[in-house]
């Protein structure tokens, strides 16, 4: 499905996309904002909502959310995502929350459920810069085959026990100003550098690991400002050229 600026989805009982043999190829294609707003489930376990990395915004509220970024060397961005549930978020390339002003390349070729392709021309679309933020009332969990980049976002898991894990074959980074993030426990999984640096950091319990192994290419980076401490766990990782801070 490929429109010019934004995509508007509201359902009262949930959103999901198909699964028939031969249409799972499709997926949503937007120049500037995708919104998704239901009072059930978007996206299944293991089968969420396929989104065009092309740096379109995501902005989602609903119970459990469910989203797939599609595009190997491209970005899925998140915006504002509010959840009753649980986050869930994978991608084929990068994932970043929020993202700076400029201009998103919508090729109209792509997208459609059915899979056809189109003769239309790419257009091109100014974009304005956005912050995001995610709320959950369980856990969130980020994975990317390239890189999540936090940016000045937040990632906020509000109930006793939520906890969120950022796993990424590449780099996770955070602003030093970043709105930060605020859970019980987290878990983080690169191999590259962790920089998640922001003073405005509330976590309790930290894991540190690479992805494939102990390995992490770079510093390992973590602040937090929980009253309580922190208990970290660091499972012997080895940072090569760099240190764990």
């Amino acid at each position: 499905m490929a429109v010019g600026n934004d995509v508007f989805l509201n359902a009262a009982d949930g959103i999901v996309m198909t699964t028939e043999s031969g249409k799972t190829a499709g997926y949503i294609n937007a120049g500037d904002e995708i919104n998704l707003v239901s009072n059930g489930t978007i996206g299944k376990e293991g089968d969420g909502i396929r989104i065009n990395n092309n740096g379109a915004v995501v902005h989602a509220e609903g119970a459990d959310i469910y989203l797939s970024g599609k595009g190997a060397e491209d970005t899925l961005v998140l915006g504002k995502i509010a959840s009753e549930g649980a986050v869930i978020v994978d991608s084929e390339g990068s994932v970043s929350i929020g993202r700076d002003a400029g201009t998103i390349t919508l090729d109209k070729g792509q997208g459609s459920i059915a899979g056809e392709e189109s003769e239309a021309e790419p257009e091109t679309i100014t974009v304005e810069a956005v912050t995001g933020q995610i709320d959950s009332e369980r856990n969130i969990s980020i994975t990317a085959e390239e890189n999540i980049a936090l940016r000045d976002g937040a990632i906020n898991s509000v109930g006793e026990t939520g906890y969120a894990e950022l796993t990424a074959t590449g780099t996770i980074t955070q602003d030093e100003n970043a709105g930060g993030i605020h859970v019980q426990d987290l878990t983080v999984k690169s191999d590259g550098m962790q920089a998640l640096i922001s003073q405005n950091n509330v976590v309790n319990s930290v894991s540190i690991d690479g992805r494939t192994g102990h390995t992490i290419a770079g510093d390992a980076a973590f602040v937090t400002n929980s009253p309580d401490g922190l208990n970290a766990v660091l499972h012997d990782i080895t940072a090569e050229d760099g240190s764990v801070i």
